[in-house]
């Protein structure tokens, strides 16, 4: 009997022949990878990277998903932040559950984390390039210069990777779905007069990012058109 947390090319294999401690060592990274690539896709569709100055003119970057005060959705944040890092409060006069990696060490996770699984819609591309400039550069001056061009580069990623025909994807594609599924998509449901379910749907939207649309397309392996 073999375990397998599947990727589209990749794929971590946990056999039996392994000893009990190493077995139970690779399930529990298994399990810790699957909830990184998660968040990155969570973190897509319903995060915040932020950056401004504080008024001491010092740096302060954010990384904050904020979801309505669920069960589901603390449960989600809660296993987020046993592994990631962050922490998770109730905010907004009990509306929102939020998650949020603020200090040196979370930042420093975080980064980690998109290093290995990047980005994949522009906006975000963006806004993490930016976040990493100022904690490069800690100075007003940059933070303010590199603000104004912070999406300069957006319209040429955008129709770049837009145009690209889709033949692969991301060996994390699989978890980061699941997470960005849970922000953006949306499940319906169509009755008649008489209460019988006419039709069910789910679709996704994007603004900008055509490319992401694509790439669910081709991992469905779906005919519908955008």
């Amino acid at each position: 009997m073999t375990e397998r947390c599947n990727s589209n090319h990749k794929s971590s294999v946990v056999s039996l022949g392994e000893k009990l401690p190493e077995r139970e060592q690779r399930v529990e990274e298994i399990k810790n990878n699957y909830i990184e690539q998660f968040f990155v896709g969570l973190l897509e569709g319903v995060g915040t990277i932020t950056t401004n100055l504080n008024s001491y003119k010092s740096i302060r970057v954010r990384f904050v998903i904020a979801l309505k005060n669920e069960k589901n959705n603390h449960y989600m944040l809660n296993k987020i932040q046993n592994i990631i890092g962050g922490r998770v409060v109730i905010e907004r006069k009990e509306k929102y559950v939020t998650w949020i990696a603020s200090s040196k060490s979370e930042i420093k996770k975080v980064l980690l984390i998109l290093a290995r699984y990047p980005l994949l819609t522009v906006r975000k591309q963006c806004q993490l390039e930016f976040a990493k400039n100022c904690l490069l550069y800690k100075d007003a001056e940059n933070f303010l210069l590199n603000r104004k061009n912070m999406y300069k580069n957006r319209n040429d990623l955008l129709k770049k990777l837009n145009n690209k025909i889709i033949i692969d994807l991301p060996f994390y594609f699989n978890p980061w779905l699941s997470g960005f599924l849970e922000a953006e998509g949306k499940f319906s449901l169509g009755f008649n007069d008489k209460g019988q379910l006419r039709n069910s749907t789910f679709n996704i939207g994007q603004k900008d990012d055509l490319h992401v649309l694509k790439m669910i397309l081709f991992y469905f392996q779906s005919e519908k058109n955008i």
